[in-house]
């Protein structure tokens, strides 16, 4: 009997691991003419003005260009670097989910003397609630520009652009996710949408 109910608890438990981990989609799409990296050197710098060089694009640029240094660039600060990284990030709102949930209780019976085959019903179930839940458009923007000398003039070389849909609004947590997604397999195919997936731990604490 005690190795009947050690069976039902590992089931219990290996439901409630699955329940504590999600995924997390990115798509991701560029346009461009750009060879990939060969040890070209690259400086980043934000769209915005100069006033939003703050701690904030400091923390981000500086996990962007450990990413950039995994995939072959050498990144400076140098106004002579062979690339130039615009970068642009955010939160837009998104669309808004409509949820309907009924909480049952469950009561298990036994056949007398065969604790192998147990039978539930359902009773009690509440009435149903409904709740809205937003989700949030977490989006990355990376252009790189290029001196061409034969116009004189830095010219856009690459555009691409990476957004994620998540309940949280917390760019902290999912700016990783932006840009693995962004230099995976950097700089892939032009005009060509792609999906990364990654695997979120801890969903069921949120």
């Amino acid at each position: 009997m005690k190795s009947i109910w050690l069976k039902y608890v590992f089931w219990f438990g290996l439901l409630f691991l699955t329940g504590c981990a999600s995924k997390v989609d990115c798509d991701v799409v560029a346009y461009h003419q750009l060879d990939p990296p060969n040890g070209e050197s690259v400086r980043l710098v934000h769209k915005g003005a100069e006033d939003t060089y703050g701690p904030q694009f400091a923390f981000y640029s500086g996990k962007i260009a450990e990413a950039l240094g995994n995939i072959g660039y050498v990144v400076t600060k140098s106004v002579n670097a062979d690339l130039t990284f615009v970068i642009d990030y955010g939160i837009r709102m998104g669309s808004t989910e409509v949820v309907e949930k009924t909480n049952c209780d469950l009561r298990y019976h036994f056949i007398h003397r065969n604790y192998d085959d147990p039978y539930i019903y359902q009773s009690d179930c509440s009435s149903p609630q409904i709740r809205t839940r937003t989700f949030y458009v977490h989006y990355l923007d990376v252009a790189i520009t290029s001196f061409a000398s034969s116009t004189g003039n830095d010219e856009t070389i690459y555009e691409g652009n990476v957004f994620s849909h998540h309940h949280k609004r917390d760019m902290p947590e999912m700016m990783p996710y932006l840009i693995a997604a962004m230099f995976d397999s950097f700089p892939g195919e032009s005009g060509v949408v792609k999906r990364v997936t990654f695997e979120q731990k801890n969903a069921a604490q949120e």
